[in-house]
């Protein structure tokens, strides 16, 4: 928190590695919380459940039931804590992820490009096509219960776009979550960084999300990326964020989700960066 004053950042987001007992050690008369990150405070992490597949996509009722229970928490929490908006992770296909692990490998090898490569990202496209129909079933019950539980509390929730393809939701996926929930307060959480890495593997066109949804924007977080190493300082990756800019509605909550190797100098040069590309303003 005092690195971040130092920084000038007004407020902080909470995300899924915060244990209740570090939530309830926070000086709130201090530090004000904005956003809340799903699920959070995390009473279990956030990888446990993901292994235990008790997240909101899970095709097993009592999970599921569950994983909903800890959204609608984080919920409660953010709204105690006087914050803006929560950002929710929409869920996981169960089972067999090597596609997208073997994919990555290939493209670390240099291998994009090759005949091989596009063979694997076809099939990994198909097999996440099928696998993902009846979760995303699942999902749009649980964000309905959701949704109606955040319904008068004055917070916004953004749906995020993921790191891995395995992970709800793909366009398709996110295009009908959009059409379904048209609460002005309901949208997608821009997550800069994994849109970016999943356009480099060849899975995702960055531009069509945004010309798609970007008006639904409800929050970003902002982090550049180094081939597919997220999480890096502004200004030192690939990350166009003048084309980020242009979409960012004006009431967007904007967060940097940077990683804790990156050094206070690069960091705050990052946020000149951010500054001198319209993303971000300082007051």
């Amino acid at each position: 928190f005092g690195r971040g004053r130092q920084l000038g950042f007004a407020r902080f987001e909470l995300n899924h590695q915060i244990p209740p007992e570090v939530l309830e050690s926070i000086d709130l008369n201090r530090f004000h919380i904005g956003s809340l990150h799903d699920p959070c405070p995390a009473v279990i992490l956030n990888k446990q459940l993901e292994r235990e597949d008790r997240v909101i996509t899970s095709l097993d009722e009592g999970r599921r039931l569950f994983a909903v229970d800890g959204v609608k928490y984080t919920i409660d929490t953010a709204y105690r804590l006087g914050a803006r908006s929560v950002v929710i992770h929409t869920g996981r296909i169960a089972g067999d992820h090597s596609m997208d692990d073997d994919l990555r490998d290939m493209y670390r090898r240099g291998l994009k490009g090759t005949p091989d490569y596009f063979d694997q990202v076809n099939r990994l496209q198909a097999d996440r096509i099928e696998r993902g129909k009846p979760h995303l079933e699942v999902l749009l019950k649980s964000l309905e219960t959701i949704v109606q539980h955040a319904e008068g509390s004055g917070l916004t929730l953004g749906f995020e776009n993921r790191f891995h393809h395995y992970e709800l939701p793909n366009f398709e996926e996110m295009d009908v979550m959009m059409r379904l929930f048209t609460q002005p307060w309901v949208g997608w959480q821009l997550d800069v960084g994994h849109l970016q890495v999943e356009g480099e593997l060849g899975l995702m066109d960055m531009q069509a999300w945004l010309d798609r949804f970007g008006a639904r924007i409800m929050g970003v977080h902002l982090h550049d990326v180094i081939g597919i190493v997220d999480h890096r300082a502004p200004g030192s990756g690939q990350v166009d964020f003048e084309r980020i800019a242009a979409v960012l509605p004006p009431y967007a909550q904007r967060t940097l989700e940077i990683d804790k190797s990156v050094t206070f100098d690069e960091f705050r040069s990052g946020l000149e960066y951010l500054c001198e590309k319209n993303c971000i303003k300082q007051i």
